[in-house]
């Protein structure tokens, strides 16, 4: 028999009942509200069971425990007819091996084998399984589609696990110590525990969602050790992220999930930053912030008192973690933040170091020396800030022009801040004592660079309207062009180090790419100081060699410098213009005034090229309005300027 054959019989024996002599609602309903009473009597006994389930910590498709097949008077009223038929077909109490036949057995996927509309002679409304699964579910994963939950292939099996196993190690060594929601010691103990698991084992809702976060693990560490030259081919690691994304659907059906599930959430979140799919970035971590209200981790309450100390601990990362990168993608992508402040009940993690952590439920004591959290602390703040600059500056809401003091209050908290770091985590320190690099680990001279440019990133975008228009005072251009060039010099000595790797193109691409722009900003401005041009010229070209040279082996720099390449062209017309205005100026004062003046022939281009002053001035605001004014973050689009003005 079918193995839907118990719900569908149960949907049968329903409407039967319904319509029989001996049922009052299939006769002459004397009591109008009699069908709406009992179904709600019907959903309550579901719903106690499904309490009942959750408590003793059961899943859905444990042999131990069924459901029975839910009948058609069981469908919540608002349901959507177009889903109704995935209702029929789910069967809670059948274990996933019993569907290892894969998505080619009929009776796997069976309303595939039967007509449109039809299930085991119960008639069904027409739907769209286009791109769905067939049996949405956790239980129905390995029917779906099975090769999923293969990591590794029998012939080289050996050898492709020591390749995970390095996967993961570079893992906590590059992403972990930034967004810190993983605990190495757990992850990997947990990752030879399932080697050791048989089949049946590997199944279970734990592990079937620890494999998704093995796919995306991997995906992550292709994209940022990616060293293609071209950009059509497909983008590393996507295999394993619709692996991984296709698990994430089973497991996390209808709001389903649990800590790991938002663990596994974050770094899908993470891997679709770096492949440049914003939209879908935003969307993973949206999931990830909505589970995260569902189970309570913004809050910290008195039924935590039964939580290890390790379980508490881990909690507190993962919210902040999640904080932190939530506030990040908000301004990368320009679209509003989630987490309100306000709904925030939870204390920052202890100072704890990661790798005395996870091998009992107890905590040693802190150690911040050797500690990634307090990098945590100082983002968490920053990202405090950004919030407030969106609610002042990039809301909808928002008015222009901003309050001048608030741009001034507002870049004085942010040095604040930087300067109220740990001296471990100052940038200054670093660049001035070379021997504190030494004794410090080897990840905290990278959190304490990526910290000082997130800090001019957003000392950059509270004065963004200021370039966007270039209507700049000269106390503004000083401003902006110190900020960027801060940013620049530290990239630049950076990237053309020994200590630059490939997976730090993407920082470097990041900052970069907002501090070109905002020297692009200052030298297609009005007006401008003959000293203030050259410093900015300068340092524009310094920015456009980092990108340049990181292009050749990173598909986001390509993308990038495409967009930027009218901005760069109209930019560098300016420069030399200028420059040979200077050449022609410094010609002509060395004449006497007994000299004739040179021809224009002795001049060359000077004579034909005009001055800075006579060009059409350059309007950077001529773009559309929206997410794509974010515009120092990769995700945003150049080819949205005015390309009349550009045509300089």
């Amino acid at each position: 028999m079918s193995s839907t054959a118990p719900a569908t019989t149960a949907a049968i024996h329903a409407l039967q009942s319904d319509q029989s002599p001996n049922n009052p609602a299939g006769s002459e309903r004397t009591d109008p509200n009699a069908d709406i009473l009992a179904r709600i009597a019907r959903l309550e006994q579901g719903l106690a069971m499904e309490q009942a389930r959750r408590m003793s910590g059961l899943q859905p498709w444990d042999i131990s425990y069924t459901l029975p097949g839910p009948s058609l008077d069981n469908v919540p009223l608002d349901l959507d007819h177009s889903d109704m038929s995935a209702i029929l077909s789910s069967e809670h109490g059948t274990m996933l091996q019993e569907d290892r036949s894969g998505p080619n057995d009929p009776q796997a996927c069976q309303s595939e084998a039967l007509p449109e509309g039809q299930s085991n002679g119960v008639t069904l409304p027409q739907r769209n399984t286009g791109g769905r699964c067939c049996s949405p579910g956790p239980g129905n994963t390995y029917a779906c589609h099975g090769d999923d939950l293969q990591l590794w292939s029998q012939e080289n099996s050996s050898l492709e696990i020591e390749l995970m196993r390095k996967r993961l190690e570079a893992y906590f060594v590059v992403i972990n110590p930034y967004y810190p929601c993983l605990n190495e010691t757990q992850t990997l103990a947990q990752f030879e525990n399932y080697l050791q698991m048989d089949e049946q084992e590997k199944l279970s809702f734990d592990s079937v969602q620890f494999v998704a976060m093995l796919h995306l693990i991997s995906s992550l560490l292709a994209i940022l050790e990616d060293s293609s030259s071209n950009s059509d081919d497909e983008i590393p690691g996507w295999t394993g992220f619709k692996r991984a994304s296709h698990l994430l659907y089973h497991t996390a059906w209808l709001a389903d999930g649990n800590l790991a599930t938002i663990q596994t959430l974050i770094i899908k979140c993470t891997y679709l930053l770096y492949a440049e799919k914003y939209n879908a970035t935003y969307d993973a971590v949206g999931q990830a912030v909505r589970l995260c209200f569902l189970i309570k981790l913004h809050t910290q309450s008195e039924n935590d008192q039964y939580q290890s100390p390790f379980e508490t601990h881990m909690r507190q990362r993962v919210f902040w973690a999640l904080y932190c990168l939530e506030r990040n993608v908000a301004l990368v992508c320009g679209v509003p933040y989630l987490i309100r402040d306000s709904e925030i009940q939870v204390p920052l993690p202890s100072e704890l170091d990661d790798r005395s952590l996870g091998n009992t439920e107890q905590v040693p004591d802190e150690s911040p020396t050797y500690s990634f959290i307090p990098h945590l602390h100082c983002t968490s703040q920053w990202a405090q800030l950004s919030s407030q600059c969106w609610d002042r500056l990039f809301c909808a809401s928002a008015k222009w022009p901003v309050d001048e003091d608030f741009i001034i209050t507002m870049d004085a908290r942010i040095e604040y801040l930087r300067n109220r770091v740990p001296q471990r985590l100052s940038w200054r320190k670093f660049a001035a004592n070379k021997e504190h690099a030494v004794d410090s680990p080897p990840y905290m001279k990278r959190q304490a660079m990526i910290l000082h440019l997130r800090c001019n990133h957003l000392r950059l975008q509270i004065r963004r309207e200021n370039i966007l228009t270039t209507e700049f005072r000269t106390r503004d251009v000083r401003n902006i062009l110190d900020i960027a060039t801060d940013s620049v010099d530290i990239l630049h000595s950076f990237h053309f180090s020994p200590e630059f790797g490939l997976l730090s193109r993407y920082m470097c691409v990041t900052y970069i790419t907002g501090a070109l722009i905002a020297v692009g900003g200052v030298i297609l401005g009005d007006k401008l100081d003959s000293s203030i041009l050259l410093a900015a010229t300068q340092t524009f070209r310094r920015a456009v060699d980092v990108l340049r040279s990181i292009s050749v082996t990173l598909r986001l720099a390509r993308s990038n410098l495409k967009k930027l390449e009218r901005i760069i062209d109209a930019t560098e017309r300016i420069a030399q213009t200028h420059e040979v205005n200077l050449i022609s100026d410094s010609l002509v004062t060395t004449f006497t005034s007994t000299q004739p003046r040179p021809s224009d022939r002795d001049l060359g281009d000077a004579s034909r090229l005009p001055h800075k002053d006579t060009t059409v001035p350059f309007d950077l605001g001529n773009i559309d309005d929206g997410p794509i004014r974010m515009m120092y973050t990769p995700a945003f689009d150049a080819h949205y300027w005015d390309s009349l003005i550009l045509d300089l």
